[in-house]
């Protein structure tokens, strides 16, 4: 396993953001997919996805961000503001599952576990941003 963890400050940063309720990551995808094409033009990053809650009848909300460099409008979207924050990094290399014992995604996160509890640092509530 490769697992590397990072504390970095992430800038603000402007977004044009969409909220959906959908069941999984696959949804997630699969919505950031359907909705790039309205936004290609000014994106400046990867778009994420920032879960919010809990499940409510099998779904979760989720709200889709694209980066925008300068704040603009855009139909459907809201445009939004994230503001700074410091944030762990996790960068995960190797299989997402049935990989050697200790080389996968359950891996990398038990080791961002440990990494927490072994440094007394106090983590917030989700919300889970992820960048895609």
């Amino acid at each position: 396993m490769t697992a590397k963890i990072k504390v970095k400050q992430v800038e603000p940063l402007h977004v044009l953001t969409v909220r959906k309720q959908l069941v999984n990551q696959n949804d997630v995808v699969r919505a950031l997919s359907d909705l790039l094409p309205s936004v290609a033009d000014v994106i400046a990053g990867p778009p994420m996805a920032l879960k919010l809650g809990f499940p409510r009848d099998g779904k979760t909300d989720f709200d889709l961000a694209f980066p925008i460099g300068e704040p603009r409008t855009r139909d459907g979207f809201v445009t939004q503001m994230l503001p700074p924050l410091p944030m762990f990094s996790i960068t995960h290399e190797g299989p997402l599952m049935e990989g050697p014992e200790g080389s996968n995604l359950a891996d990398t996160w038990k080791h961002f576990v440990d990494f927490v509890r072994g440094g007394s640092i106090l983590v917030g509530d989700d919300p889970q941003r992820f960048i895609y």
